[in-house]
């Protein structure tokens, strides 16, 4: 606890929807709470599949999103965003409902040798 509540920012991998969402919630509802910033990456296309729900918990609480075209590309066809253009998929995981309205969200999505997509 005291990790936390001295840090100023939390890193997650998205692997821990897989088997702890609470205490992913824990840290990411006190991090909106104390203006800290809670960072998560989407870690995996199955995760965005078959983790959907869990993943939309802590996305609210969220500050920064990473991922990759792919994760990004599944994210969009699960959550029915109607475009494969990664830009544009950065763009609507930014500006979905958010928790602390102190802080935009940024999301970053990588494209192997390609260009990095940030959004805010």
């Amino acid at each position: 606890r005291s990790v936390v509540s001295s840090s100023q920012l939390v890193y997650s991998a998205g692997f821990f929807l897989t088997v702890s969402v609470d205490s992913m919630l824990k840290v990411a509802k006190h991090c909106a709470q104390a203006n800290k910033t809670y960072c998560l990456n989407l870690s995996a296309p199955f995760l965005c599949q078959f983790f959907k729900d869990q993943m939309s918990s802590v996305l609210p609480f969220t500050d920064i999103v990473f991922g990759n075209e792919t994760e990004a590309a599944t994210y969009s066809e699960v959550n029915n965003l109607n475009t494969s253009d990664v830009a544009q998929i950065a763009l609507k995981i930014a500006m979905l409902p958010k928790e602390n309205g102190s802080k935009s969200r940024l999301v970053v999505i990588t494209q192997g040798e390609g260009d990095v997509i940030a959004v805010e």
